[in-house]
């Protein structure tokens, strides 16, 4: 699917640009999972359930399935979502905790979404992992995405009520531009007001 590509591939391009100019050592000591901001927190989250569904459809051989959930999950929650919510986060001009809680978040998942996507999108995927892995020492490293093990969710990472929250979240979003789009309001127009019934 053309968007999920096109997507999944500007998320990779800033990642990749913004790490070269600030020198991003992705073998640097980790900032706890725990003391990063919700939203790196559900993107961590959903990428577990992401992982879970994977492994359960393909085994099944339902590759659809999977596709179709990895297409929601890049394309409107890590490109939509997360990446333009954090945009300020890597565009700081010094360095500290959260910065680069925000790239250790983001190369967490580009790197697992490689391994994941490797017997579906085998050259793409190749090539992305070669890149975020490089700095990595051959010897902690296999010499390519289709030699690593297929990714296992991290159960400590999952946080079901997080997740459910910012699903929420996203569901009032989408419904707030559907009523915008029908109404034919522009999106940068400001509302005078939100009124959401329980």
């Amino acid at each position: 699917r053309n968007r999920f590509v096109f997507k999944l591939w500007n998320t990779y391009a800033f990642f990749c640009n913004y790490a070269r100019l600030d020198a991003f050592d992705p073998a640097a000591a980790p900032v706890p999972v725990s003391e990063r901001p919700d939203i790196d927190r559900w993107i961590l989250s959903d990428l577990q359930r992401l992982v879970e569904t994977a492994r359960r459809k393909l085994e099944d051989f339902d590759a659809m399935t999977f596709c179709l959930a990895a297409e929601t999950y890049v394309a409107d929650k890590l490109s939509n979502w997360y990446v333009r919510r954090n945009r300020r986060r890597f565009w700081k001009s010094e360095k500290s905790v959260d910065k680069l809680a925000a790239y250790q978040t983001l190369h967490t998942v580009l790197t697992t979404l490689t391994r994941l996507f490797a017997p579906i999108m085998p050259f793409l995927s190749e090539s992305m992992y070669q890149n975020l892995e490089g700095a990595t020492g051959a010897a902690v490293r296999a010499p390519s995405v289709h030699l690593c093990d297929f990714p296992r969710p991290d159960e400590t990472l999952i946080d079901t009520a997080l997740s459910a929250d910012m699903e929420a979240l996203l569901r009032l979003v989408s419904l707030g531009l559907s009523i915008r789009n029908a109404v034919k309001i522009k999106v940068r127009q400001p509302l005078a007001e939100i009124r959401i019934l329980p």
